[in-house]
């Protein structure tokens, strides 16, 4: 009876576990299960991914943590890096940056949070209704930071689009149209700017990368369980940039107001000659439906620093 529990129950569930464990190591066995390019589109993602990245959200607020730095760590040069979780998921794209200026870029993002000071927004997810308050509070510290001439360089990062809609305001009780909020929150952004400079910073505003097209994910890694033939860029039907969204003329008013505004737009790499891309070398590039994966932004951030320089190298102010 022993002898046979051991061999029904015993070995086959160790067997099991082994193969799990063995399984898990090697993805899955994807390279039997889907092809070689699978395994090595996964292989790629999990090299670039960074553990610690979303662990710097909402959390890194005040001081420095140095599990949020990234770039030159040790450098006296600072920058602070701040927005909402599109701020977050340039990590790899600073990075680069922050290593070839020797300057260390501190990472501080809250979750759908304008990091513009003055003014009060919804989170259309949280508190309908109410102002962000988290959001609020972890801005007026940021800017604390800054007023104490800590960085040399401020950088801004948003889904600027989105804040259209999320009721930017001057004071609590008001309730604006999207064309009296974005307004507001170019009158109170040119606020801010002129904040940093005031600090001796130099102000940096990141604009929105590429979206990733409606359904992309699921249409990139169908062809792998069909084991169809994928023709590039079959999941990306209408590649070209939309120039036509409010943020076009809001980036040209402050350029024109503030000559010395330095602006990097993400789009300008993954969109070559006005035709944007959701994969390079066959690999994707998004993460989920709102962000970039780890492999994008540290790619798109070596084509930037070689097509358009350094951002964080710019003229002592």
């Amino acid at each position: 009876m022993k002898k046979t529990l051991i061999l029904l129950v015993v070995i086959p569930l160790i067997a099991i576990i082994t193969l799990m464990s063995v399984s898990k190591r090697f993805d899955g066995f994807s390279y039997l299960r889907f092809g070689e390019s699978l395994s090595h589109i996964n292989s790629v993602l999990k090299e670039t991914k960074i553990k610690q990245r979303q662990d710097c959200m909402n959390e890194n607020v005040t001081g420095t943590d140095m599990a949020c730095v990234v770039g030159d760590k040790t450098a006296s040069d600072k920058a602070l890096l701040m927005g909402d979780s599109h701020s977050n998921q340039y990590w790899n794209f600073f990075d680069v940056m922050g290593k070839n200026a020797h300057v260390a870029v501190d990472m501080k993002a809250t979750s759908l949070c304008l990091a513009i000071p003055r003014v009060y927004h919804a989170d259309l997810y949280t508190y309908k209704g109410d102002y962000y308050r988290a959001c609020h509070e972890n801005v007026k510290k940021y800017y604390e930071a800054i007023r104490s001439h800590k960085y040399k360089y401020v950088i801004i990062s948003q889904v600027w689009e989105n804040y259209a809609a999320f009721k930017v305001r001057s004071q609590i009780e008001d309730s604006p149209s999207p064309a009296e909020s974005i307004n507001i929150l170019t009158r109170a952004t040119e606020q801010a700017i002129q904040d940093i400079i005031d600090a001796g910073a130099q102000p940096i505003l990141v604009k929105t990368m590429f979206p990733m097209p409606k359904n992309f994910l699921t249409c990139f890694y169908e062809h792998f369980k069909t084991r169809g033939e994928y023709e590039h860029q079959a999941c990306n039907p209408n590649p070209q940039i939309n120039k036509t969204v409010w943020t076009e003329p809001f980036f040209a008013t402050l350029q024109a107001r503030f000559p010395s505004l330095i602006i990097v737009d993400p789009k300008s790499v993954q969109c070559p000659g006005g035709l944007c891309r959701t994969e390079i070398e066959g690999i994707p590039l998004y993460r989920d439906v709102g962000h970039l994966n780890d492999y994008a932004t540290k790619t798109l951030g070596e084509a930037y620093l070689q097509k358009f320089g350094n951002p964080l190298k710019a003229p002592d102010r």
